[in-house]
C-alpha cells in the first residue's frame, strides 16, 4: 500500500543504504508483502524537501567580538553556498555563545559548528560542505586550537515547521 511518489523494488545495495535525493522508508511501515531484506520502498524528494538547512556556531564567548559576528555569518552563509549544495535563501545561521566550557578539564577556547540538513545527500556532498565552512572557521580563528564542524542528516519524516 505505498502511497503516491512511493516505488518497490529490489536494489543491489545493502540495506540500509540511502541514496542521493531519496530516502529509504523502513519496510515495517508498509505492506509485509516485500519479502527480502533489501526490498525497500523509496521516496523521492522533490527539490522543495532539501531545503531548510541550518548552521549553529557554538562558540566560547570570548572567541569573537560581537561586531564581528555578522561578517562571520556572511563567510560561512558565502562558502556553503559556493559548493553549490544548498541554496542561498534556504539558509539559517545563529551564533551560541557559551559562557562557560572545558576542554580535557581546562578553560580553553573552542568553535564548533553543527551543519543541519534534511537526509539525502551524498557522503561527497557532506564532506566537501564540512571542509568548505571548516575552511572558515579556521581562517576567523587561527589562534583557536578546537574548531570543529559536525554534517547532521534530519530525519524528514520527523522534522515539522509551521508553513505560512
Amino acid at each position: 500500500m505505498a502511497s503516491q511518489g512511493c516505488r518497490a523494488g529490489r536494489f543491489a545495495f545493502p540495506a540500509g543504504t540511502y541514496l542521493p535525493g531519496e530516502v529509504k522508508l523502513p519496510q515495517s511501515i508498509f505492506d509485509a508483502s516485500l519479502e527480502h531484506a533489501t526490498d525497500v520502498l523509496v521516496f523521492n524528494y522533490s527539490a522543495e524537501s532539501h531545503r531548510m538547512p541550518h548552521l549553529v556556531i557554538e562558540l566560547s564567548r570570548e572567541a569573537l567580538d560581537s561586531n564581528a559576528a555578522g561578517g562571520l555569518l556572511a563567510a560561512l552563509h558565502d562558502a556553503a553556498v559556493r559548493t553549490g549544495i544548498v541554496e542561498a535563501q534556504d539558509l539559517k545561521l545563529r551564533i551560541v555563545p557559551i559562557d562557560f566550557a572545558q576542554v580535557g578539564g581546562f578553560d580553553e577556547p573552542f568553535v564548533h559548528l553543527t551543519f543541519s540538513l534534511l537526509a539525502g545527500r551524498s557522503p561527497d556532498q557532506k564532506l566537501e560542505l564540512s571542509r568548505s565552512v571548516l575552511g572558515v572557521l579556521c581562517e576567523w580563528f587561527p589562534a583557536i586550537e578546537r574548531c570543529s564542524v559536525e554534517i547532521r542528516d534530519m530525519d524528514p519524516l520527523s522534522y515539522k515547521k509551521r508553513q505560512a
